[in-house]
């Protein structure tokens, strides 16, 4: 069977996005229970429209503010808790989902989890293999 075979064969929905759970120590000891988030691998289409929502352009070439890359991912690929939920912002006092995750989360733990969301997504080591013919 060849690729496009294989592809045919299958059910479209075996192609849902891997997830991942994730404990928030500083969350958990501040709750006193597991304080679990729960978020996706991104989609290439989500990526490039974050990726120019953060790109700006200069006459010495392009910027790229990492820091908002990072929570917009978090922001788009997080199940749980639902940060665009508008009674959790209004609990926090957050007018929207960013300022939401900002108010929740540190920034290493947002690093953490947009570092986690990448490897979800594909990127990383071992995630494809050279087939090497003997």
């Amino acid at each position: 069977m060849n690729l496009t075979e294989m592809l045919l064969s299958n059910d479209i929905n075996e192609f849902k996005l891997p997830e991942k759970e994730l404990e928030i120590k500083r969350l958990s000891a501040l709750y006193k229970q597991a304080f679990i988030i729960r978020f996706r691998a991104i989609r290439p289409d989500e990526e490039e429209e974050i990726q120019r929502d953060c790109m700006t352009i200069t006459k010495d070439g392009v910027e790229v503010d990492s820091s908002k890359m990072k929570y917009l991912t978090a922001a788009r690929c997080m199940l749980d808790p639902d940060i665009k939920n508008k009674d959790l912002q209004n609990k926090f006092k957050a007018p929207n989902f960013m300022e939401l995750l900002k108010k929740l989360f540190l920034i290493g733990e947002i690093t953490s989890v947009y570092d986690e969301i990448q490897e979800l997504s594909g990127y990383g080591k071992n995630k494809v293999e050279e087939v090497k013919n003997s």
